[in-house]
């Protein structure tokens, strides 16, 4: 297994800004009761794009 190496990232303080207004406003579809769970449900969704 090879090591880790730091890195950086660089984004431009308007995309980060526009990409959190965007969280901000994102709301998941409610989870269809007609089907089986599968995946992430929409209150999941909810609360990793909330953190």
């Amino acid at each position: 297994m090879s090591p880790t190496r730091p890195f950086e990232l660089h984004v431009p303080d308007e995309e980060l800004a526009d990409l959190g207004s965007r969280l901000a406003r994102f709301r998941a579809l409610a989870d269809s009761p007609r089907r089986p769970p599968s995946g992430m449900t929409g209150e999941y969704l909810n609360a990793l794009v909330d953190s």
